[in-house]
């Protein structure tokens, strides 16, 4: 019984260990997005202040 609990407690911790995998991924990604979209912005910045 206490072996079928510990899995228990396995099992939660991975599943929240892979939920917060899956957070911090989203989160980088839209850093990223971000950062794409201001660097574009950034040069569009850049070209119309040297016209």
């Amino acid at each position: 019984m206490r072996l079928f609990r510990r899995e228990i407690a396995w099992v939660n911790f991975f599943h929240l260990s892979s939920f917060a995998y899956k957070i911090l991924y989203n989160f980088i990604l839209n850093l990223l997005k971000i950062y794409k979209y201001f660097y574009k912005f950034a040069k569009i910045l850049k070209f119309n202040l040297n016209l």
